[in-house]
This record gives structure tokens, sequence and C-alpha cells, in this order.
């Protein structure tokens, strides 16, 4: 079997397991998806930290202000999806995040 395929059924269970584990968090112990949001990215910039320590002239932007504007609309999206987790069915917003690629190569 080919590794792309592989590593794509990996990232969409591993994105439906998170998608899982914040729709638990958000109903069953009642965390704000702000809070969610801000717990997963201070994890993610833990994870990529040590990278960016050790190899700081790979990490620097031509353009800023892009690399900004990608920030926040990064973050945006997280807390958009986030807050949709926690109004929508599970199984619909699951749909859903599986046809953004479709929608954003048109």
């Amino acid at each position: 079997m080919n590794k792309g395929i592989l590593w794509f059924v990996a990232a969409g269970l591993l994105s439906t397991l998170i998608n899982m584990l914040m729709r638990v968090l958000t109903e069953g112990f009642n965390y704000h998806p702000l809070q969610l949001v801000f717990f997963y990215s201070v994890m993610g910039a833990g994870i990529y930290l040590p990278s960016f320590i050790r190899n700081t002239q790979h990490y620097r932007p031509t353009q800023p202000r892009l690399y900004v504007m990608r920030s926040l609309l990064e973050v945006g999206g997280f807390t958009l999806s986030f807050y949709a987790l926690t109004l929508l069915p599970f199984a619909m917003f699951t749909t859903l995040m599986f046809t953004v690629p479709i929608l954003a190569s048109v």
C-alpha cells in the first residue's frame, strides 16, 4: 500500500479523534471553545518550539505581514471550527470538515 494513503488515513483518524475529544471536553466538562483553542495552540507551540530554536534561519519569513495575517486567519479558523463543533451534530461536522479540501480547491 502507498505510504501517502496511509498518511492520509492517519491524518483523518487523528483529526476525528481530536474533534471527538474537543466535543467531550465542551459537553462533558464544560470547557469553553476558546480555552480549548488556547490549550491546542500551547501544545502545538510546545511541539514545534524545539525545532524552531535549533533551526531559526529556516523560519525567517520574507514577508512578515503575510505571515502574521496567515497566523491570525489560522487561529480564527480553529476558533470557528471549535465553535461549530459545539453547535453541530458530530457526524455533520466531520462530513463538512472532510469537504474543506474540495471547497478550498475551487
